[in-house]
């Protein structure tokens, strides 16, 4: 059901939360659509694409439903334990995520000071790998 349905994410609450606060603005807000369900690149596996921050429509279902879906998919990923991948951090530890299909959140009860983090991205981005 949800593999046709797509997801508008745009930056405007971001743009205008920082408007508010009189911030500096570099662009104008940006809108993008995307599929609800993306593959990934490699594997081929299926994953949600979903951030309900930026999200601003969502196409190909009623707007009761894509409430409903949406609040569903949000809460499985934000609070689901099978989902989760705890670190116990120690000198040298290194953890890779792959950010095409992985949620990221650090729990307030971390120490930060040591932790430094990497993004690498891939030049070829419309190539698979």
């Amino acid at each position: 059901m949800i593999d046709k349905v797509k997801v508008v994410h745009t930056s405007e609450k971001m743009i205008s939360h920082t408007k508010g606060l009189g911030g500096m603005v570099r662009s104008d807000p940006i809108n993008s659509t995307h599929p609800l369900v993306r593959v990934h690149p490699v594997t081929g596996e299926k994953s949600i694409f979903l951030n309900q921050e930026f999200k601003k429509d969502v196409i190909g279902l009623k707007d009761l439903e894509a409430e409903c879906i949406t609040k569903f998919l949000m809460d499985s990923m934000v609070m689901g334990h099978d989902y989760q991948a705890r670190v116990h951090w120690e000198k040298h530890s290194v953890v890779m995520f792959d950010g095409r299909s992985t949620l990221r959140k650090f729990q307030t009860n971390e120490l930060y000071r040591d932790k430094h983090s990497l993004i690498i991205r891939n030049r070829y981005r419309n190539s698979r790998l």
